[in-house]
C-alpha cells in the first residue's frame, strides 16, 4: 500500500508519461527533405517501452534522376612483374629481384539514370569506364665481364672471374662475356642473358554495367536503406609489353602477354544513407557473379644478329589457349557524403563526394614458363628464340579503387 502522501505524486508523473506516449503515437513520423512520409509497416518498441520508432516504406513523388561522376581509379592485378634484374656475380651465389609496372590514379567516369517510383521502389542503370596507360623502365649494369678458360659444353670448368679461379659446371663457350647485372623475363634469368635494358608498357581497359531494380526504407526522419537486385556485365582485359635490349641494341626481344574477360551475372546489394537536412552521409556494398569468357596469349619478338642471318626479321613466336569459361566473383563498395541543393520547381542538384573500390577475383590469366636448357638450344635461348618446355596459367585478382565527385540532377 503506497502512503497517502506519496500517491498523487506517482499518479501524477503516471498520467504525465501516458499522455506523452499518446502524443507519440498519434503524431505522423516526419520524411527527410524532398521525400514523403514513409508507409507504416510496424511499430518496434524500445526496451524501456517508453518510445517507439517506425519502418516504413520511403514514398516520394515520382521523378527522374541523371548522375555523372568524374572517377580518378588505380587499377592494380597481381600479374604486373615485367622483367628481373639479375646479379650473376660471384657465379656460384646469383641473386634475383623482380621489376614490377605500379600503375598510378587516372581519370575515368561513370554515368547513370534513375527513375523512382511513388511507392518507394526504384530502377536504375550506370556504365563505369576505364582506359590507361601505365609505363616502366629499369636499366641494368651493362659492364661486361669476360670468362675465360672454361671448357665447352658440359663438365666442370675453371673460370676466372675478374681475375679469381673458381671451379663450376657450366654450359658455356670457351670465352664468355656477362653483364655484371642484367635484366631479363622471369622465366629467362640463367644463365645470365645479354639483357641489360627493360622497358614497359602496361594497359588496362575496364567496363561495368549495372542494372537493377532497389526498394526504399526508412526509420524516422535520418535513416534510409536502399536494398536492390539486378544485373552485372563487365569487360577487363590487361595487357604487359616489355622490350629488352642489350648494351650496344643489336639484339631486342619483346615480351608481351595479354588477358581477357567478359562476362555478366546477378549482382546484389544495399545502400545506406543517414540524412541531416540537405546533408547526406552514404555508403553502398554490393556482389555479383560474373560467369562469362576468358582468353590470355603470350607473344614473342626476337631481333639478334642470328636470325637476320637466318632470314627471320623478326623471329615471331606466339603461346595461345582456347577460350574458357570463367566464374568471377565481385565485390564493390563506396563510401562518402553529399549535399543537396534546390533548383527551384524544376528539381534539384546533388553533389557528392567519397571513395569507391572495386575487385574481380581471379579473373586476369597470364602463363608461367620455364625454358628448355640443353646444350642444343642455350646459346640462342632468348637471343634468337625462345624454346618452352612447359607452361601453366596462372591468375590474379584485378582490383580499381580512388576518389569520385559525383553530380545527380533530379527533376
Amino acid at each position: 500500500m503506497i502512503p497517502i502522501r506519496i500517491a498523487p505524486t506517482v499518479w501524477t508523473v503516471a498520467a504525465l508519461l501516458l499522455a506523452a506516449g499518446n502524443l507519440r503515437a498519434a503524431d505522423p513520423p516526419s520524411a527527410p527533405d524532398g521525400f514523403g512520409a514513409p508507409v507504416q509497416v510496424g511499430e518496434c518498441p524500445s526496451a524501456n517501452d517508453v518510445g517507439k520508432f517506425t519502418i516504413g516504406l520511403l514514398a516520394s513523388p515520382a521523378r527522374f534522376e541523371v548522375s555523372a561522376d568524374l572517377l580518378f581509379l588505380q587499377p592494380s592485378s597481381g600479374n604486373l612483374v615485367y622483367a628481373t634484374r639479375v646479379n650473376p656475380f660471384p657465379f656460384l651465389a646469383p641473386n634475383w629481384a623482380d621489376e614490377r609496372v605500379r600503375p598510378g590514379f587516372s581519370p575515368a567516369f561513370n554515368i547513370g539514370a534513375r527513375y523512382r517510383f511513388g511507392s518507394g521502389g526504384d530502377v536504375q542503370a550506370s556504365w563505369t569506364h576505364l582506359s590507361t596507360d601505365d609505363r616502366a623502365s629499369a636499366q641494368g649494369n651493362g659492364t661486361p665481364v669476360v670468362v675465360q678458360g672454361a671448357t665447352t659444353g658440359v663438365g666442370m670448368a675453371t673460370l676466372l672471374v675478374n681475375g679469381v679461379a673458381t671451379q663450376v659446371q657450366v654450359i658455356v663457350p670457351a670465352t664468355a662475356t656477362f653483364p655484371t647485372q642484367a635484366l631479363a623475363p622471369q622465366f629467362l634469368i640463367g644463365p645470365p642473358p645479354p639483357y641489360t635494358n627493360a622497358s614497359s608498357l602496361a594497359h588496362f581497359a575496364y567496363d561495368a554495367v549495372n542494372l537493377d531494380a532497389g526498394l526504399w526504407v526508412a526509420s524516422g526522419q535520418d535513416v534510409q536503406l536502399r536494398v536492390f537486385a539486378g544485373l552485372q556485365g563487365a569487360t577487363i582485359r590487361q595487357s604487359l609489353t616489355t622490350t629488352f635490349t642489350n648494351p650496344d641494341a643489336s639484339i631486342a626481344f619483346v615480351d608481351g602477354a595479354q588477358s581477357s574477360f567478359m562476362g555478366v551475372g546477378p549482382r546484389l546489394g544495399l545502400d545506406l544513407h543517414y540524412v541531416a537536412g540537405k546533408l547526406d552521409f552514404l555508403g553502398g556494398l554490393g556482389a555479383a557473379t560474373l560467369i562469362g569468357t576468358g582468353h590470355s596469349r603470350l607473344n614473342f619478338f626476337t631481333i639478334s644478329p642470328i636470325n637476320t642471318a637466318a632470314g627471320l626479321v623478326p623471329n615471331t613466336q606466339f603461346f595461345t589457349t582456347p577460350d574458357t569459361t570463367q566464374v568471377i566473383p565481385a565485390l564493390d563498395a563506396r563510401l562518402g557524403a553529399s549535399y543537396t541543393l534546390p533548383l527551384g520547381n524544376f528539381g534539384s542538384l546533388t553533389c557528392a563526394l567519397g571513395y569507391q573500390a572495386a575487385v574481380y577475383f581471379s579473373v586476369i590469366n597470364r602463363f608461367t614458363l620455364t625454358e628448355v636448357e640443353n646444350p642444343a638450344t642455350v646459346q640462342t635461348e632468348g637471343t634468337a628464340a625462345v624454346f618452352v618446355r612447359s607452361a601453366v596459367e596462372s591468375q590474379s585478382n584485378f582490383m580499381v579503387h580512388g576518389p569520385f565527385l559525383k553530380f545527380t540532377v533530379q527533376f
